[in-house]
């Protein structure tokens, strides 16, 4: 794929700006998309950055700048008030770049290595709508990472040792609770999960025996260990299982119990008591804690500022291990896991795992950076984290380390109320709550996103003989477009009928366009699409043209702030771009070269749109 359209006017701009302030210290400026179209294809605010640093009148900087760059062929400039320079790109410019972005060109090959964690789901009931999110979120990320030349690894962290798998796994032992026939193993265990939660409030001496669990959990020679180790398993093939549904694959399963085992935990428990900043508490709320000091005053006895790695009674905290972890994951620790193939991988690509009875191997972890996608509740955790790598004294990891956070999905009033949950009129929204069995599971709501795609009429077919689009295709579609299309800060409030919708900034919407352009030129009769020279674009057809070649520029944007969003926007923009010109500018009525070049701006749609639902791992159907 062809270059940014942004990236020479960002150069020759950046010589403007070292012109007028020749020591570089010049303040930074910004090209881009204006929101109207008379304002042009691309603005800067160049003149406004330099007028305020120099003290001069930004128009006039503008007008001085313009005047530099007149002899520039590709486009024409205007400058508006109080000082923006307005660029537009010629048609013959566009036109002669259009093959270039049509290019199957992979990206040029970045130095760093990025480790990518997403997903993460307590091996202790099945999947829900909420770490679909979240899996979504890092599966895109990571495709966008490799399009811009980035090498990747994509690790799930199974969390075996864990409260949560301790209280599934006590349910079993308890309550005698047997599967139901058809029901998958994963939802079996929500509804023990969700049992025995309710059991702790009726017989709290429970919990002792929990705390029992754990401990045991923590001797991997133990039978409890291996009991819990093997539900654990069970569990996470269910989850793979159903993120392959999504085309959601991964590099490797980090296990929780592999860090105690080999040793990673205390390894890094040594490195960090040579630390002033991670000591034994005396007295206090942390008495007997090994803490990780935050600096932070306590505001007063009963809260403190610090993070606790270590409780009184020895258990190590998740932070602890975490910290572990990241050690290993930056090649810090000095010691490694061994690897396995996981046989029963779903998905097409091979997937690893770390393994006692595996073999050496260097291939995993050796992390440049290291993105953790993992929901805003989850932030001071994360923050620990970092602030230990810190005062550790790894200073430069530290600031490679990114915490990716999301926010999170609730259920609508209707959505809630179906899955039988009272939560009143006056009430919105209802949080998914695993204890108390409430939420959408990702199997149930595809199987039933699927059960009302069939119920829809579509009516975009193709003159070829290709397989309409499959109901499984276009609900996965809806699914994770509906993940994407909010910004990730934005709590999600899911509803049934709001993801499927046909119309507005919906994946079958989109998917939708992409088949109509497929009709389009099926219907044509050519095979080949080629755009006639010198051509003078009609406004509707420019605008779609423009449209296409800031698909570069927005993978550029989110490999930079990971705001997946970006590209739903970008998405609907250019189906709604295509569909504007298809209603001003008639395809296969027209003749000629107005003919041809219709027909190639409908082809390079297609390619681009297809594009962009191959980095969103959504099917492009040829018809619906």
């Amino acid at each position: 794929m062809t270059e940014s359209l942004f990236t020479k006017l960002e150069e020759l701009l950046a010589r403007e700006a070292e012109r007028l302030v020749p020591d570089g210290s010049h303040p930074g400026f910004s090209v881009t998309e204006p929101n109207l179209p008379e304002h042009g294809d691309a603005a800067t605010n160049i003149a406004l950055s330099l007028g305020k640093f120099l003290k001069r009148s930004p128009m006039a900087i503008a007008e001085e700048i313009v005047q530099n760059l007149a002899k520039q062929n590709d486009f024409t400039i205007k400058v508006a008030t109080p000082g923006f320079i307005n660029f537009f790109f010629k048609d013959d410019f566009l036109v002669s770049r259009l093959p270039a972005l049509q290019k199957k060109k992979g990206a040029k090959k970045k130095k760093e290595k990025i480790v990518i964690e997403h997903t993460d789901v307590n091996p202790n009931k099945a999947m829900h709508i909420g770490h679909l999110r979240n899996a979504v979120l890092g599966d895109v990320i990571t495709r966008v990472l490799q399009r811009v030349g980035f090498a990747t690894e994509v690790q799930y962290y199974v969390d075996d040792t864990g409260v949560q798998v301790a209280d599934t796994y006590l349910g079993f032992q308890e309550l005698g609770l047997k599967q139901e026939p058809g029901e998958k193993y994963d939802h079996f265990c929500w509804r023990v999960y969700a049992a025995i939660n309710r059991q702790y409030e009726k017989d709290p001496s429970l919990l002792e025996k929990r705390t029992k669990v754990l401990h045991a959990i923590e001797d991997r020679s133990s039978a409890t260990a291996r009991a819990v180790k093997e539900l654990a398993t069970r569990i996470v093939n269910d989850h793979l299982r159903s993120m392959a549904d999504f085309s959601i694959a991964y590099d490797l399963l980090v296990w929780e119990s592999d860090i105690l085992g080999f040793k990673f935990w205390e390894h890094t428990f040594a490195i960090l008591q040579k630390s002033p900043h991670v000591v034994k508490e005396t007295s206090g709320t942390n008495a007997g804690c090994w803490v990780l000091k935050t600096g932070e005053e306590q505001v007063d006895d009963e809260h403190s500022p610090d993070k606790i790695l270590v409780k009184t009674d020895g258990t190590i905290t998740y932070t602890g291990k975490d910290i572990a972890y990241h050690l290993w994951k930056f090649n810090l620790l000095g010691k490694d896991f061994l690897y396995s193939d996981w046989k029963k991988a779903p998905q097409e690509t091979k997937l690893a795992t770390t393994s006692k009875e595996g073999t050496k191997s260097s291939k995993y972890g050796h992390a440049d950076r290291v993105y953790n996608v993992i929901d805003v509740r989850q932030s001071y955790p994360q923050a620990m984290v970092q602030l230990a790598l810190e005062s550790l004294g790894f200073v430069e990891e530290a600031e490679k380390f990114r915490h990716v956070s999301y926010n999170v999905v609730s259920l609508s009033q209707k959505t809630a109320t179906t899955l039988g949950a009272d939560i009143g009129d006056n009430k919105r929204s209802q949080s998914m709550s695993g204890r108390k069995g409430l939420g959408v599971k990702v199997d149930a709501v595809l199987t039933q996103l699927k059960r009302l795609v069939e119920e829809q009429k579509y009516a975009v077919k193709s003159e070829r003989d290709v397989a309409r689009a499959t109901a499984e295709e276009v609900a996965v579609g809806a699914l994770k477009y509906f993940m994407l299309r909010y910004n990730p800060q934005t709590e999600i409030v899911f509803d049934f009928d709001e993801a499927l919708s046909l119309e507005g900034n919906t994946g079958p919407y989109i998917q939708y366009a992409h088949a109509r352009a497929a009709g389009i030129l099926a219907k044509s009769g050519e095979k080949k699409f080629p755009m006639p020279k010198h051509v003078e674009l009609e406004p509707a057809e420019h605008r779609l043209l423009a449209r296409l070649f800031q698909w570069p520029i927005v993978l550029e944007q989110v490999a930079d702030d990971l705001n997946v969003s970006r590209i739903s926007t970008y998405a609907f923009s250019l189906a709604d771009a295509f569909n504007g010109f298809y209603e001003a500018c008639p395809v296969l009525k027209s003749e000629g070269n107005i003919r041809a070049r219709r027909l190639a701006l409908v082809h390079a749609y297609k390619y681009v749109l297809g594009d962009v639902f191959s980095v969103l791992g959504i099917a492009s159907p040829e018809q619906m």
